[in-house]
């Protein structure tokens, strides 16, 4: 817009000047301009790094697992790659717990958290202040798991054959045992607690399996692992080993939405240079340094995958769902 501003002027003068002093003023003009803007650069590029300066040391929050720290020097290869990609001092701080962890983040004193799906969606809900930049995938490339209901293909072979059953479900806390289940499961229109059948709560799997096997129950809410693009069912989904099992017939009769991995997520005040430095670390780890990333991912080892929130929308709608449930009980 200058260059051609000063073109325009020069049209103009040459009409009164000669053509020397034209080209004389024109030159004077572009020196100027260079001038100016050489200034400028150099002025900003301190502004432009003093986010580190600004920041002091980058805060990485991580929960224990189960309130058991990690052990002495556990997490040093993961601090010192963040450190390396930033340029800059980071600290872990293990929160005691996921909610530990949330507060830490959703009150700014860590920048950056790994946390769970519905973990991120809480935060994010809470404070508008959670971006996620990255999420783990299973060897097979899964990047998302759902609950299924998994049944006795000898009794049961639709929903309605569920009347009068007896049904095992897990513990409050499991996400594709009992948290989607009782949030989008219905028979008929009837939610899964109100539902013509017998609930069974058992606190694993294992057991789930057991009684099934024993004819004790009729099913039980399992996990698929999907892709959410394709709704490809991996053969390391609970449903698909089962069906190697000569012993079990069983069938899958139900399936909740899919949930992506949960997400390693930085606050939304963390400048967009630090944002693509980790990112892009986070991408290659499990490449560059498998030890470190099976320490912050022991049970997903596909590697890290960019996400944002749009990948979160079953999420956000799952968390929704139950503060609607809580509301009106």
């Amino acid at each position: 817009m200058c260059h051609s501003s000063t073109q325009s002027s020069i049209g103009s003068a040459m009409i009164k000047v000669s053509r020397l002093i034209v080209k004389a003023q024109f030159s004077s003009i572009i020196a100027a301009t260079l001038f100016v803007s050489a200034q400028s650069m150099f002025a900003l590029q301190p502004a432009y790094a003093d986010w580190r300066k600004d920041m002091g040391v980058f805060r990485i929050g991580i929960a224990t697992k189960d309130g058991e720290p990690f052990k002495e020097g556990a997490l040093e290869g993961f601090r010192a790659q963040a450190s390396r990609a930033l340029a800059m001092p980071v600290e872990i701080f293990q929160a005691r717990d996921a909610s530990s962890l949330i507060d830490a983040a959703a009150s700014s004193r860590i920048e950056y958290a790994i946390l769970s799906s519905l973990g991120f969606v809480t935060l994010d809900l809470t404070c508008d202040c959670a971006l996620p930049i990255a999420a783990p995938s299973s060897a097979e490339g899964a990047t998302a798991t759902r609950s299924v209901l998994i049944v006795d293909a000898k009794e049961v072979a639709s929903l309605q054959d569920l009347a009068g059953k007896r049904l095992a479900i897990g513990p409050e806390s499991s996400l594709t045992g009992s948290i989607l289940p009782t949030a989008q499961f219905s028979l008929d229109g009837t939610r899964l607690r109100n539902a013509d059948f017998e609930l069974v709560e058992l606190d694993s799997v294992e057991q789930a399996v057991e009684a099934l096997a024993n004819g004790e129950v009729a099913g039980f809410f399992g996990w698929d692992q999907v892709d959410p693009d394709s709704d490809k069912v991996f053969e390391t989904s609970l449903s698909k080993k089962l069906e190697r099992y000569p012993e079990l017939s069983t069938n899958v009769v139900w399936a909740s939405e899919p949930i992506r991995y949960g997400p390693h997520i930085i606050n939304k005040t963390v400048p967009s240079e630090a944002a693509t430095a980790l990112r892009s670390m986070l991408e290659s780890l499990h490449q560059t340094s498998p030890l470190v990333y099976q320490t912050i991912s022991p049970d997903l080892s596909g590697g890290l995958k960019s996400v944002t929130a749009k990948d979160y929308v079953s999420a956000y709608s799952l968390i929704r769902s139950i503060a609607r449930d809580a509301a009106e009980n």
